[in-house]
Order: structure tokens, then sequence, then C-alpha cells
């Protein structure tokens, strides 16, 4: 069973919007992918690509959100 990611900017459980990879620069991998939920989007803007990295291997938007809700469904949890 797969668990909602938290957003990385207000800690809420979500279904993110926009993706992050984090690489240190020490293995060829990330070490970290972070998320942002859409009213953080609207509110603290978009993800800045990492310095070093192809733009479209560091950050990105999920386009599959806007399919996969029902009309009129918030994309954040806020009970969480």
């Amino acid at each position: 069973m797969q668990t909602m990611p938290k957003c990385h900017a207000c800690g809420k459980f979500c279904r993110p919007v926009e993706w992050k990879m984090i690489y240190s620069g020490a293995l060829p991998e990330p070490q970290e992918e972070i998320y942002k939920c859409a009213d953080c989007v609207e509110k603290n803007g978009s993800f800045s690509p990492q310095n070093g990295i192809k733009p479209e291997c560091s950050c990105g938007s999920l386009t599959y959100n806007d399919l996969a809700k029902p009309p009129g469904a918030a994309l954040c949890d806020r009970s969480a």
C-alpha cells in the first residue's frame, strides 16, 4: 500500500502537482524526492531546477491529478 506524499512547503498530506529530485552530487542518483500541493504552487510558485542537473530530470509538474480528481474535489487533505 502506498501512502500519500507530504507537501514540502506546508507539510500536509496531499495529491502533489509538482515534484523535485534533490541530488547531493555524491552518488549519480537522487537522494530525495519532494512534492508541492496545488495551493503551495499557487502561493509560492513552482520548484526551480537544481544547478548542474538537466531541468527535465530535476523537477516538473504532475498532470495526472487533473484527470484523476472528480470535479469540485480539493487537492489537499486539510484534516492532516
